[in-house]
């Protein structure tokens, strides 16, 4: 009892924190399913009341090669309380035996930042969550969006109009055939798709609760396009697309009406703010220093742009070895993080599944 009050207590905190995300939620764990070890850690104030904590996601490649991972956390509003559950986190994670801890604060974490930074974290080379996204202030009238869009966007929503496209929402019947379509862009844009199990496991976890939304785009009764995208106090966030291409529909915009669908219906619902699925950081610094600059080469950038969005750099995922293994998982040599390498893998299988 005493632990099911505790994390409802925490869901609760996680809910009222204006920095609170959907990944440090008790859901978000259970979507990560088995092979996730979850921990937790808390601050309480005189009153007993969570004013700082953390969930924790840990996962183990090999035997001895673990390492533990915190998107968007802690959640903490003072730097003394930031300093304090920075401290738990890392004795917790040494108790649990994870040889390194990666840490991605809040988009507006400086507090944890700051203590990170002082205590010798160096930056991560993969983040584990997003640090760079357009965000759209989606807390306006759809006409005066719409508006904001570049004028070639419009007229590609304009086209799968014209076309006959209509956008339904999904449920979870829909998503085997979501599942489909999105193998079908994986195999176009040479990515690894996420399987039907993982996607069903969120919509079991998240549909119910209002966090997970899937909407089906058809042209003439058969499906062609699909969107998978959360939405967490007031964020949306673009998550997954995939749809048809063939002589029939390429030309059609469909991939630009569903993506104004999820906008419009953030608009219409009343959501503060809608990103749009991130972008490579490197990719966004580059942007920051030169907006003009058409020699980038990113075709998820260069859709994602022209939406009315407005281009933010959030705080990196920071790393620190807790353990001398650590070393040859993390930092020996600096290429074990880049995709291929034994770091890189973990922390992208983490991601993925």
């Amino acid at each position: 009892d005493a632990g099911l009050s505790l994390l409802a207590m925490s869901y609760a905190f996680v809910l009222q924190h204006p920095e609170g995300s959907l990944h440090q939620t008790s859901a978000w764990s259970r979507v990560k399913g088995l092979g996730h070890d979850v921990l937790r850690v808390a601050l309480r104030g005189q009153d007993g009341e969570i004013v700082a904590g953390a969930q924790m996601l840990s996962r183990r490649m090999a035997r001895f090669v673990g390492a533990g991972y915190v998107p968007y956390g802690p959640l903490a509003t003072t730097s003394d309380d930031a300093d304090r559950v920075v401290d738990l986190l890392e004795e917790t994670a040494r108790g649990a035996g994870l040889a390194a801890l990666l840490v991605q604060p809040t988009r507006r974490g400086l507090e944890v930042e700051a203590s990170l930074r002082l205590r010798g974290y160096r930056q991560a080379r993969i983040d584990v969550a997003t640090s760079a996204t357009f965000l759209v202030d989606s807390n306006a009238p759809s006409e005066k969006l719409f508006e904001q869009v570049s004028k070639s966007k419009r007229g590609m929503v304009r086209k799968s109009r014209r076309a006959g496209l209509v956008v339904r929402d999904g449920a979870m019947a829909d998503l085997a055939t979501f599942h489909r379509l999105l193998t079908l862009s994986a195999g176009r844009h040479d990515f690894l798709p996420m399987s039907l199990e993982y996607l069903e496991r969120q919509w079991s976890e998240l549909g119910p609760l209002g966090y997970l939304r899937l909407i089906i785009g058809e042209l003439h009764d058969e499906p062609v396009a699909g969107a998978l995208f959360t939405v967490f106090n007031g964020l949306v966030d673009f998550k997954l697309t995939g749809w048809e291409l063939n002589d029939k529909n390429k030309q059609l915009g469909i991939n630009h009406g569903m993506h104004w669908a999820i906008i419009d219906w953030a608009s219409r619902t009343g959501q503060a703010t809608y990103d749009l699925g991130g972008m490579p950081r490197d990719t966004a610094l580059l942007l920051q220093r030169e907006p003009e600059d058409r020699s980038i080469d990113d075709a998820g950038t260069r859709f994602k742009s022209g939406w009315g969005g407005e281009l933010r750099i959030f705080p990196p995922t920071y790393e620190r070895i807790l353990h001398p293994l650590g070393h040859l998982t993390y930092r020996l040599p600096a290429a074990l993080m880049a995709d291929e390498g034994l770091g890189g893998r973990l922390v992208n299988r983490m991601r993925r599944t």
